[in-house]
């Protein structure tokens, strides 16, 4: 389990050019905790305040109990899913920057050197679409890769359950872009998959719990490793 570090500002943190370097867990998981329950309280907001979204979930519950996959009321139920929702879109973007930080995409499109480039292209031909749209573009595109399709498809990634707001989707990728876009603090093409694990395990204590996130699956650790 990663040690505890103090929460530091994005805007604060120092630029890594190295695609490759080490990665420290524990000062990740002190920049993306905060992000994290921000985005827990947006797709909350978003899923109580739709009328469609929220039949919708109700509908899945119904599904859930009659399974006897749950025996959670519905709010419980719908802030326990809100969770893991939340940490689905955190951790699938980690995913996709470990394919960008190892070289393994034509173009960076979260981070890295070229990525804002490729939303302001993004922008210019959608201009009425959102940041949001922006990352769920991304995923969808990923999805179409034949290895890629566990990890960013509908199957396995709970992403395609709940989107977050666009302001929501924006402080996501400030995470990732912090404090510049082209050298962010945080990278992710370090030949070892071991601090994938460690996210599964402490980015969200109720989420690994109800879940059994405790270690990275095997088609996350297949996929970037081939």
């Amino acid at each position: 389990m990663a040690a505890r570090k103090k929460s530091q500002k994005l805007a604060e943190l120092a630029s890594e050019p190295n695609p490759a370097a080490p990665i420290d867990a524990a000062r990740f998981l002190a920049a993306a905790k905060p992000v994290l329950k921000a985005l827990e309280a947006d797709l909350l907001a978003r899923a109580r305040e739709s009328a469609a979204v929220t039949e919708a979930l109700k509908v899945r519950h119904a599904e859930q109990k009659k399974a006897e996959r749950t025996a959670e009321a519905f709010a419980p139920w719908q802030r326990q899913l809100v969770e893991q929702v939340a940490a689905a879109w955190l951790l699938t973007c980690v995913f996709a920057r470990a394919l960008e930080d190892r070289g393994l995409l034509e173009r960076n499109r979260i981070a890295g050197p070229g990525a804002t480039d490729a939303q302001k292209l993004f922008f210019e031909l959608a201009p009425s679409l959102t940041e949001r749209d922006y990352l769920d573009a991304v995923f969808r595109e990923l999805s179409h890769h034949p290895a890629a399709a566990d990890l960013f498809g509908p199957k396995h990634n709970p992403v395609w359950l709940l989107a977050p707001s666009a302001e929501g989707a924006k402080a996501l990728l400030s995470l990732f872009r912090s404090p510049s876009a082209d050298a962010p603090a945080f990278r992710f093409g370090v030949a070892s998959t071991r601090y994938l694990g460690d996210l599964y395990q402490d980015l969200n204590e109720n989420v690994r719990e109800r879940f059994a996130l405790l270690q990275t699956p095997d088609f996350v650790e297949e996929f970037i490793l081939d």
